[in-house]
């Protein structure tokens, strides 16, 4: 089987590669998009993550954020983002820094290089348990993009679609961290801040996730913070 990786650079599309890996999916490429995010480090990190497997990276840029900045926290660097935040006050309502269609709009890229490409899946690491409440990370965002697939593309029609799989969309950040260590993933070479800097906030919902999750684990997280 032939299929390519959605690779933001952080830890969940890394485990979920890694995932890919060992079953023998074979990816051929790496796809990544910078869409104007203020965290455009993790660019950095995909980019290591690719060259560690050994996989084509490619990266769309596509600056929507220049368009729609004042829709979210994650694309305006004026604009404070949640932190210090509890799990259950992540949890209430999605967050600001929510970035309307963006699951979207990369599933749609990388639907169109999977097909150019003649792959049979693209790997992607959307997680719903995360807290984060983003709604296009949920199970029924992906079947209906599957749904989508079979209709909208010349795959599709000729009974022969491209699957995204998604394979830690039910695991726990502590079940992903815990996977990534059992398959080697290059967990050092992820990026999960918010905050395009240099090392990472510790205070973001993305950081405060990530660290309970070692913490838990009772493991040192391999990257820096402040």
């Amino acid at each position: 089987m032939k299929s390519i990786a959605l690779l933001s650079g952080g830890l969940d599309s890394c485990v979920a590669l890694a995932i890919a890996q060992r079953l023998g999916l074979n990816p051929s490429a790496s796809v990544t998009i910078l869409y104007g995010q203020r965290h455009d480090r993790e660019i950095r990190s995909a980019e290591a993550i690719a060259a560690h497997y050994g996989l084509r990276h490619i990266l769309i840029d596509l600056p929507i954020g220049n368009y729609i900045k004042h829709a979210s926290a994650l694309l305006n660097p004026q604009e404070a983002l949640p932190k210090d935040r509890g799990m259950e006050e992540m949890s209430s309502a999605i967050p600001r820094s929510y970035v309307p269609g963006r699951n979207t709009m990369m599933l749609a890229i990388a639907q169109s290089i999977a097909e150019a490409f003649d792959a049979d899946c693209i790997i992607v690491g959307f997680n719903h348990l995360d807290y984060s409440g983003y709604p296009d990370c949920r199970p029924e965002f992906v079947d209906v993009w599957n749904k989508l697939a079979r209709v909208a593309t010349k795959r599709g029609v000729e009974g022969n679609p491209i699957q995204v799989w998604t394979p830690i969309i039910d695991m726990s950040k502590v079940d992903i961290i815990t996977k990534g260590y059992e398959l080697k993933a290059p967990l050092h070479l992820t990026w999960s801040c918010y905050q395009g800097r240099e090392k990472a906030c510790g205070k973001c919902d993305s950081c405060i996730i990530r660290l309970d999750a070692f913490k838990k684990l009772k493991l040192d997280d391999p990257i820096k913070y402040r």
